[in-house]
Order: C-alpha cells, then sequence, then structure tokens
C-alpha cells in the first residue's frame, strides 16, 4: 500500500517541476509575447523557429537535388557530343556524305588547281546529282574549258546553304546546274510554331541525337565489311575518296544486284510508262530571292538539267518544259537546257533511283552535248 502511495506522490512532484521549468523558460524569452509563444522545443532565445529552419532546408534540398540533375545532364550531353565528333564515321553513310561535303569540301579552295581561262562549275541537286555527274569525265570532254564540282547531297532539298557555304569561303562558280527546283516555302513565325524547322533546330542542340541509331546500324553493317574497325575505314576511305573525286559518290549501298545493273525486268508498283512526269518551277519565295541574289553579286548564271530515270518508270517527257521556260524568260541570269529528265534502259541503274558507274559516264556525255555551247565564249 505504501507502495502505491509514493508512486503517486512521486508523479504528483514531477508535474508540479514540469510546470516550474515551462514558467522560467517563459519568464527567461522576454521577446515572447503571449500570443505568439513558441513550442517549448523552439523557445531558445536567439534561436531559428523549426518550421522556418525546416523550409529553409528544403529548399536547399530542392536546389542540390536540381543542380545535381543538370550537372548529370551536362555531362551526358558532353560525353555524347564528344563521342560524335570524335568518332564521325560511325554516323550513316549519307550523314558522312553530306557532312564531308559541308565541312570540308566547300570549305576548301574548289578551284586552285583550275585554269584560268577555264568556266567554274558547280551541280547542285540530292541524290541524283551525286551519283550521275562525274566532274573528271566532264572536264575532260570540255578539253579544258571547264573545272567542275559536285555538289549532291543524298536526301537533301534544301541545295542553297551547301551553295552559299561555298561561296563565301571564295569558290564563286560562273556557272550553276540544278537538278531539283529551289524552295518555294514561305514562313511566317506565330504563336503556335515559332520556328520553320524543329528537325533543323534540334539537330543544333542535339547533333549527335542519331547517334544511338547509328551506332546499331553500324555494328551491323560491320559484320560483312571486316568488322567495327574495318567497317570505320572502310566510311573514311570512301569519304575520302568522294572528296578526291570532286563530289561524285556511287550509291553502292542500295544495290543488290550483280555487278550493279538492274535486271531488264525489274518494275516497281509504281511505274507507269503513261505518266509524264513535269518540274514544278516557280520564280518566287525567300530561297529564289537569295540565289537571285547571290547570282547578281557574283555574276554567275543557272540553269536547271535534266535528272535520269528508269525508262520503265516514267513515260518521255516533251524535249523542254514550256512552263519553266516561261517561268525564267523574266530573269536572264536564269535558263532551263533539255527535258526535265532523261530516260535509260535498266541496266544504267544500280537500283530504282540511282544509275550505276556505267550510267554516269553515259549521263555525263549527254549533259556536255546538252551544255557545251553556254561554256563557248560570249560574243
Amino acid at each position: 500500500m505504501w507502495y502505491h502511495q509514493g508512486r503517486g506522490l512521486l508523479a504528483v512532484e514531477t508535474k508540479r517541476a514540469m510546470k516550474r521549468s515551462r514558467q522560467s523558460a517563459t519568464g527567461r524569452c522576454k521577446f515572447t509575447s503571449a500570443s505568439t509563444r513558441l513550442p517549448l522545443d523552439e523557445q531558445s532565445c536567439g534561436m531559428i523557429p523549426l518550421s522556418s529552419h525546416r523550409r529553409f532546408t528544403g529548399v536547399v534540398q530542392l536546389f542540390v537535388r536540381w543542380t545535381g540533375m543538370v550537372f548529370l545532364i551536362a555531362c551526358g550531353w558532353l560525353l555524347m557530343d564528344s563521342l560524335w565528333l570524335r568518332y564521325p564515321f560511325i554516323r550513316s553513310g549519307s550523314r558522312c556524305t553530306i557532312d564531308a561535303k559541308r565541312d570540308r569540301m566547300v570549305r576548301s579552295p574548289m578551284f586552285t588547281t583550275a585554269s584560268s581561262k577555264a568556266a567554274r562549275l558547280l551541280v547542285c541537286g540530292n541524290s541524283h546529282a551525286l551519283c550521275a555527274f562525274v566532274p573528271e569525265q566532264f572536264d575532260r570532254l570540255s578539253l579544258g574549258k571547264v573545272y567542275s564540282q559536285n555538289l549532291g547531297l543524298p536526301g537533301e532539298k534544301e541545295f542553297l546553304t551547301l551553295l552559299e557555304s561555298a561561296i563565301e569561303s571564295g569558290n564563286v562558280p560562273t556557272h550553276v546546274f540544278l537538278m531539283i527546283p529551289w524552295s518555294t516555302d514561305q514562313f511566317s513565325p506565330n504563336i503556335w510554331h515559332w520556328v520553320k524547322s524543329d528537325s533543323a533546330w534540334a539537330d543544333r542542340l542535339f547533333p549527335f541525337r542519331s547517334l544511338p541509331r547509328d551506332f546499331l546500324s553500324f555494328c551491323l553493317s560491320a559484320r560483312s565489311h571486316g568488322g567495327i574497325k574495318g567497317f570505320y575505314r572502310y566510311q573514311q576511305t570512301t569519304a575520302d575518296k568522294m572528296i578526291a573525286e570532286r563530289g561524285y559518290h556511287f550509291i553502292a549501298r542500295a544495290s543488290r544486284f550483280p555487278d550493279h545493273r538492274l535486271p531488264d525486268d525489274f518494275t516497281t508498283v509504281i511505274d507507269d510508262e503513261r505518266i509524264i512526269g513535269e518540274r514544278l518551277v516557280e520564280c518566287k519565295g525567300p530561297a529564289f530571292e537569295r540565289l537571285k541574289q547571290l547570282s547578281e553579286i557574283h555574276d554567275f548564271r543557272v540553269y536547271f538539267i535534266p535528272h535520269c530515270v528508269r525508262e520503265k518508270n516514267l513515260g518521255e517527257p516533251p524535249p523542254t518544259n514550256p512552263k519553266t521556260v516561261e517561268a525564267l524568260r523574266p530573269f536572264t541570269r536564269f535558263r532551263s537546257l533539255g527535258p526535265d529528265y532523261k530516260r535509260y534502259p535498266n541496266r544504267l541503274f544500280a537500283d530504282e533511283l540511282h544509275v550505276n558507274p556505267e550510267g554516269a559516264a553515259v549521263f555525263t556525255e549527254y549533259l556536255w552535248g546538252l551544255t557545251h555551247q553556254e561554256f563557248e565564249p560570249q560574243t
């Protein structure tokens, strides 16, 4: 019984001691009013309240977390960009061709070995121009009257940027041949569409964005080219050869038949000899105005020339396109020579779109016969 009474007295004394402690603590903190009293664990004079301390700690932790995330992203960006620049020939074949022309060919002197009296010719277009025009053969046929370069780009429709880069580097032509028309797009920024090409901006911000896909394709293709090292050297050698041949490049990767020749009976579902193809040329838009201004400033002439198609693909075109001739009539520096396209048999094609080396030689000889008068001295 005395034990339980003792426990009761002890509990009462403990409560009284705690009450006196709270009163003394409140008395020490004279600056704390009764209406703004802090909890016991925050009533240390001169200390930051726990609630404010916790908020400050949370902000610091959030800042550290986001800073670390940004740092990791920046490191990843630098790593990918370093790999992209360090190993340029891991990229796809078309990408290697484009980069070699943009970064090496047009930024170097292109007409240093040309005679001072020779005409300086640049041939622009897409992959049709890349694999069909042979500069060295064309120059031999001209007997030294012309020194030419092939600026064809695979899968590209915007040839004007490459032409401008060549001119800015001092490679000013006297003649420019076009296989494709300029773009007539007229971009007007609005609230929903700030830039003309999202893809172009993505390439600027993340030039390596295709690296994972390119590397996978590279590894798959390397199996038939002596492994990764062998295929890398093959890509590098191909690009160097294209530069040495002044931009001409035979697109062999799409060829699937012996000797790079299509069979005579080869057709596709879109082949129709009853259809007459037509090249649409409109003398309007920013691209045309830029090209016209360049031709006036640097005193060169622009000519539309045919491209190559298979005989089974399209019907025979008229000798000239009257719509194109009429559209170019007001502009004395622009002309159209020959038909919109030239038809050839299957045996001169390596695939359904691109000629083989034999087809390129035949077309280059035809092109010299079509255009040779434009390189004669003006009377």
